[in-house]
């Protein structure tokens, strides 16, 4: 929380676990800092409904896992892999 009160104005948390430290650092420095995370938790969700994270970006995790399945079906069933890149979504979450 040092690093923020020092002229910070934005930090990322990039997963789960460094999203809620994020949230708690700039809760307990109190400072005026735009704080953006990656995955959802309880404890995320309850940091931005408390206004110490702006926002967290939130995979689709049973799209993830379906796609996921079905190339393995398709590759055991003698497919090929074309390259493609699959677009599982994401959901931006505020306030």
């Amino acid at each position: 929380s040092a690093f923020i009160a020092d002229g910070c104005v934005g930090v990322f948390g990039c997963n789960e676990g460094s999203t809620v430290g994020v949230g708690n650092a700039i809760k307990e420095s109190g400072a005026d800092v735009v704080g953006v995370g990656f995955d959802s938790s309880d404890n995320v969700l309850e940091l931005i409904n408390e206004g110490c994270l702006y926002a967290t970006m939130v995979q689709n995790p049973d799209v993830m896992g379906y796609e996921g399945v079905k190339a393995a079906v398709a590759a055991l069933q003698g497919g090929t892999a074309d390259g493609a890149v699959t677009d599982t979504g994401v959901t931006v979450v505020t306030k």
